[in-house]
């Protein structure tokens, strides 16, 4: 087995981490119901997925666990007091990934509109928010989306947040 190495994600490393995550939900029931066509998801996805990276990288961070020069599992957090909220920027940046996907599931918009949290819950004290965490599906029961979890928790601890 080729060693991981455990570090943030870097800017020009957005792509790859859009076809991770784009893998790693793919078999998810929720994710096949939302985008029932393989094809048009398999181009059309990584570019919400890719919005949605290059969003959490301005908001928070992202760290990986990289094998072979590639992502292998992914956590996205958001740092304290930047727990996803929408913003216009925010949907002005992810709107040409929305729109390219939206036609696929405009049917299913009052599903996901019932499934989508309208008020945030949790703790009021500045902490670190795990939005995502996925692992290749050829790297799930291995421990890898353990090791990637832990990397951020660890940098969460020392930054004295829970």
């Amino acid at each position: 087995m080729t060693s991981i190495e455990l570090r943030p994600l870097r800017r020009g490393e957005v792509d790859g981490l859009s076809w991770l995550l784009w893998r790693a939900f793919e078999s998810d029931p929720l994710f096949r119901y939302v985008f029932q066509s393989r094809w048009y998801t398999g181009r059309a996805v990584p570019l919400l997925f890719g919005a949605q990276a290059r969003d959490a990288l301005r908001h928070g961070c992202i760290d990986v666990a990289v094998a072979d020069r590639q992502p292998v599992a992914a956590a996205i957090w958001s740092s304290p007091g930047q727990i996803r909220r929408p913003t216009v920027r925010r949907i002005l940046a992810e709107l040409p990934a929305y729109l390219a996907v939206g036609t696929l599931f405009i049917d299913r918009l009052p599903d996901l509109r019932r499934m989508t949290p309208t008020t945030t819950t949790g703790p009021v004290e500045p902490h670190w928010y795990l939005n995502i965490l996925a692992v290749a599906p050829d790297r799930q029961g291995q421990g890898v989306g353990s090791r990637v979890l832990s990397f951020g928790l660890r940098r969460a601890d020392e930054a004295g947040f829970a």
